[in-house]
């Protein structure tokens, strides 16, 4: 089996840097495959920007199937593209430190090239030195869907995470839109991780001043291998797929995800996973060792920390109660209102009292065991994001709890 993290990035100067500290023990475990259809892009300089773990650099053009087509070289050379620019969105622009930016300068053709189109699933064959990708991250401008019809095998058989830049609209003429590249995944077993919208355009020229924000024309969006979507237990394989399983829940907590992570290590104990411990607990890569201690707190959170209580119900009938004690004149209903609100208080004081106490213990704490496993394998971004949302939560129910005390009904 093989450890290490297999990253296919296609759209080499598109670099996608991980998100893990310089001296991250687990970078070693990545390595990583970047392309790019123009091999004049290949560049020293480009070569000197990757430095994650062990890179290599492709001059291959992919699609999805193996043939000619012409490639569009940009004037923006991150905007070039297998399909040519369609001239309806020449007039969108926007901002940027150049300037104003119109797509119909930056996204025209200043040359074009005939490439040979290679599909990935023939590029990752056995016997042709290229792994298969656990993580494949896809910048192309019009072309993923190509890409991904040509990587069906890949998909099947190894890829758990998938991030690509998908357009909305056309920008792209004869290009597929987010739509059918949504829906293509989906009936390949993945799942909507998180979308970030990129690329806000104006419509039409504006007077200065005027700017607002924007039309949205694209996304990036992750994805994720659906957890039904595992080999059923048991049987040859059997390692292989916990291992799969392994690789999902790194991606996902290097990606902020740490509820899914966590679901994939139950999935993978469910299965009888042992992070592939040896006779004397040492392991074949360092993400294991992260997993495996990452593990045992979740674990141990889940069995001694409270849940977050849900004050919501008592939020909602409290508002309705201040609206008709304010509303209403009757000294009776008042009152009837002030003793309904006076026993939803202590109600919500003998349930949440214990809760209250352990929010303000974890709101002062300098650092919880999980964002100290985090910073330890050099997760320092996210460990920072556990840490703020950890006092922000706390922050919002103390604040809650004490506030379904006050206002006119008391």
């Amino acid at each position: 089996m093989d450890f290490r993290i297999i990253h296919h990035h296609v759209g080499a100067r598109g670099n996608v840097p991980l998100p893990l500290d310089p001296r991250s023990p687990i970078r070693k475990d990545f390595t990583v495959y970047y392309y790019d259809a123009d091999a004049d892009a290949l560049t020293e300089s480009l070569r000197s920007k990757i430095k994650v773990g062990e890179a290599v650099l492709l001059p291959y053009c992919l699609g999805e199937k193996r043939g000619k087509q012409t490639f569009h070289i940009a004037n923006d050379p991150y905007a070039s593209s297998l399909f040519p620019f369609n001239s309806r969105y020449e007039n969108f622009s926007k901002a940027t430190y150049l300037g104003q930016s119109r797509l119909g300068q930056s996204h025209a053709a200043a040359k074009r090239l005939e490439v040979d189109v290679v599909p990935l699933d023939e590029i990752c064959e056995p016997g042709n030195g290229i792994p298969a990708p656990d993580y494949l991250s896809i910048d192309v401008e019009g072309a993923e869907l190509d890409i991904l019809r040509g990587a069906a095998r890949v998909l099947s058989d190894s890829v758990v995470w998938l991030r690509s830049e998908m357009w909305i609209h056309p920008v792209y003429d004869g290009a597929a839109t987010m739509e059918a590249s949504l829906a293509h995944l989906k009936a390949a077993g993945f799942e909507v991780f998180h979308m970030e919208p990129y690329g806000e355009y104006e419509a039409v020229p504006v007077t200065l001043g005027m700017h607002g924000t924007g039309q949205t024309l694209g996304a990036e969006v992750d994805f994720h291998l659906s957890m039904r979507d595992f080999k059923a237990d048991g049987g040859p394989g059997h390692d292989a797929e916990v291992l799969k399983i392994y690789k999902l829940a790194l991606l996902a907590f290097l990606k902020g995800g740490n509820g899914l992570g966590y679901r994939a290590l139950k999935e993978a104990e469910a299965r009888g996973g042992t992070f592939f411990a040896d006779e004397s607990g040492t392991r074949p890569a360092s993400f294991l060792d992260f997993l495996s201690e990452i593990w045992v707190v979740l674990r141990n959170m889940d069995e001694h920390l409270p849940r977050f209580p849900d004050l919501s119900r008592y939020v909602h009938d409290r508002r309705g109660r201040m609206f008709d004690y304010e509303s209403n004149k009757d000294t009776e209903v008042r009152s009837a209102l002030m003793h309904a609100d006076h026993a939803a208080r202590r109600e919500v004081e003998r349930k949440y009292r214990a809760d209250l106490d352990w929010a303000h213990k974890l709101m002062w704490m300098d650092a919880t065991p999980l964002e100290s496993v985090f910073r330890k394998f050099g997760l320092t971004e996210q460990a920072g994001v556990i840490e703020r949302n950890r006092k922000r939560h706390c922050q919002n129910f103390i604040t809650l709890f004490y506030k379904l005390g006050d206002g006119p009904l008391r």
